[in-house]
């Protein structure tokens, strides 16, 4: 009801539970309730807000797969350092050539302007330009819209429903824009002598130097570190892809609601393996993939330890059709009665302390241990990946669909194999034409299990190549930052490159000398980088039950491609100034 405290509502489960379930469990596992419980069972019902569904959730079952909020906040926070790498490159260009305006803020002063002035100016200057940035960005955002909407799937826009609100937040982010990038330049600019600007001796402060150097290493930080992480995620989809689920989804298609055909399905089914594109038809209960798979007791004696499962029903094809791998024992047989038989996993050999699975039985108690069933295991398959590689693999089991009695109705789902030599269409054509024979008045539905499979890491691959464009385009902003200040690194060493090449030096030295800086940059922001990229790679493998070794050449390979693009940044200028004509460098006032 409105008005219910939900943390209140949410304590009061445990105890319904109790009072509901605590009989049938002390009569069916032959144990207190307590016990069981502190075992690590038991039933846990909570409350879920509607909107948490979508990037919080993590529950078998959803709807469908969920977003992820980690990596849309880590989407979020690349959005900023972008926006805090043109910043960088504002401060060091307006500050770095500063030299270039030292004559006007010397005559600015002498004619009387203060130092408030100076400041109320140069951020002006600064606003002027996020404000035509802001428009052209905003203009730019709505040109990718539809290029951003492929990719995302999803039908995204500017947001001009709410305008006054866009507006103001857009104002909002430009005016700290405009404050993040030329509330520094503003004040050193401001603070000039008159005198050593008018004369023109004013050169770069050593402090001022170290400043440009930490934004640099921060501007690194920031590059190497989505290098890092782009390459780490791109492996970690790429591992996704090969690793496989352990069983094959490929040309197989699902039709739904077939145990609405009841007492036509055994005809159905021969029906269909009378067409040459189709190899194996099998029913089960849930897909696979992801499906809602029944919870079971079992136990190796009726007064033994009890150990929960999960599994699901299928008939004789089943296994074959999946081409899940049997590694020991048998699989399901028409030839014979196997309504109380049950296939494991290695992971339920483990877990059950099973040392020879084929042949041992095992008590499932449903209302006491007098009216117990008895199942005999026939085959242990190789463990596959029955939800997504976000889950680890636990026990599981495949009971025959003759074990439920009425098989046509535990069978909803209609599994079929293709050869996929000839045109699949016409097959699916076949089908629904054999569906519509039986069925005339039922809607024929199905799916591919491969494209199900995929929707399942659809969110990941999406939010991966979102990541991917981000980083690519704050390297490419880095970039233009980096070719600028190299410009005027190179334009303030001129004489000095000049006097080294009189006295001897070579093109390689020199291109060296001038380059090194840079070098020692990338060194120390790779120091910095590495344990921050591990950080934040090793939170979102976290959501991967299978997952890839970070390993340290991940790292390494960053700081190479960052040393690559700062030598493409940089290596125009540093070769025009080793070739330039020693005598025009030294002339240079």
């Amino acid at each position: 009801k409105e008005g219910t405290d939900p943390v209140r509502l949410q304590k009061k489960f445990p105890a319904i539970v109790e009072q509901y379930a605590s009989g049938q469990v002390e009569k069916q596992l032959g144990v207190s309730y307590n016990d069981y419980v502190e075992a690590g069972n038991g039933y846990h019902y909570f409350l879920q807000p509607l909107t948490k569904i979508h990037l919080h959730s993590n529950l078998q079952n959803e709807i469908k797969p969920n977003g992820d909020y980690l990596f849309l906040w880590i989407n979020i926070l690349v959005a900023v350092f972008v926006l805090f790498i043109a910043c960088i490159n504002f401060i060091n260009l307006t500050t770095a050539g500063s030299t270039y305006r030292a004559r006007e803020v010397g005559l600015r002063k002498l004619m009387g302007a203060n130092k408030e002035q100076l400041i109320i100016q140069f951020m002006s200057e600064a606003f002027v330009i996020v404000l035509i940035s802001l428009v052209f960005g905003v203009f730019l955002a709505e040109l990718s819209m539809p290029v951003v909407n492929n990719i995302t799937g999803k039908q995204l826009t500017i947001g001009m429903e709410h305008p006054g609100v866009i507006f103001i937040l857009l104002l909002t982010i430009g005016f700290i824009v405009g404050f993040l990038a030329g509330g520094y330049p503003a004040f050193v600019l401001s603070s000039f002598k008159p005198v050593s600007m008018v004369s023109g001796k004013h050169a770069s402060t050593p402090k001022g130097l170290i400043f440009r150097n930490i934004l640099v290493v921060f501007q690194f930080v920031i590059s190497i570190g989505l290098i890092s992480v782009s390459i780490l995620i791109y492996r970690q989809l790429k591992y996704i892809d090969k690793s496989g689920t352990g069983f094959d989804a490929d040309n197989v298609l699902v039709v739904q609601r077939a145990h609405t055909l009841r007492e036509h399905f055994g005809a159905f089914k021969e029906k269909l393996l009378q067409n040459p594109d189709i190899i194996r038809v099998a029913g089960a209960n849930t897909e696979l993939p992801g499906g809602f798979y029944f919870g079971m007791f079992l136990q190796e004696n009726a007064n033994d330890e009890v150990i929960t499962t999960r599994g699901m029903l299928v008939d004789d094809d089943y296994l074959e059709l999946m081409k899940i791998r049997l590694i020991e024992g048998r699989s399901f047989s028409p030839e014979f009665n196997d309504s109380a038989k049950m296939i494991i996993n290695e992971e339920a050999v483990k877990e059950f302390n099973i040392k020879d699975p084929v042949g041992m039985r095992l008590v499932s108690p449903s209302t006491g241990p007098d009216s117990s069933r008895v199942y005999t295991i026939i085959g242990v398959v190789k463990d596959f990946n029955y939800n997504s590689l976000h889950q680890d693999i636990k026990s599981f089991v495949f009971l025959n669909s003759e074990n439920a009695g009425d098989s046509l109705v535990v069978t909803p789902l209609l599994n079929i194999r293709f050869t996929g030599k000839n045109d699949m269409q016409k097959t699916i054509g076949f089908i629904e034409d054999t569906w519509k024979e039986f069925l005339p008045d039922q809607p024929f539905t199905y799916y591919f299990l491969n494209k199900r499979i995929d929707d399942m890491y659809s969110d990941d691959r999406k939010s991966g190549q979102i990541f991917g464009i981000l980083t690519l385009i704050a390297i490419v902003i880095a970039c233009v930052g980096l070719f600028g200040l190299a410009a005027f690194t190179v334009y303030v060493r001129t004489k000095e490159v000049g006097v080294r090449k009189v006295l001897g030096a070579d093109i390689a030295y020199i291109g060296f000398l001038l380059s090194a800086d840079f070098f020692k940059l990338i060194v120390v922001s790779l120091l910095i980088a590495t344990p921050v990229s591990y950080i934040f790679i090793n939170r979102w493998l976290a959501n991967f039950a299978y997952r890839i070794n970070i390993g340290v050449w991940t790292f390494f390979l960053a700081g190479a491609i960052a040393l690559i693009i700062t030598l493409l940044a940089v290596g125009y200028h540093i070769i025009r100034a080793s070739l330039r004509n020693p005598a025009d460098s030294l002339r240079i006032e």
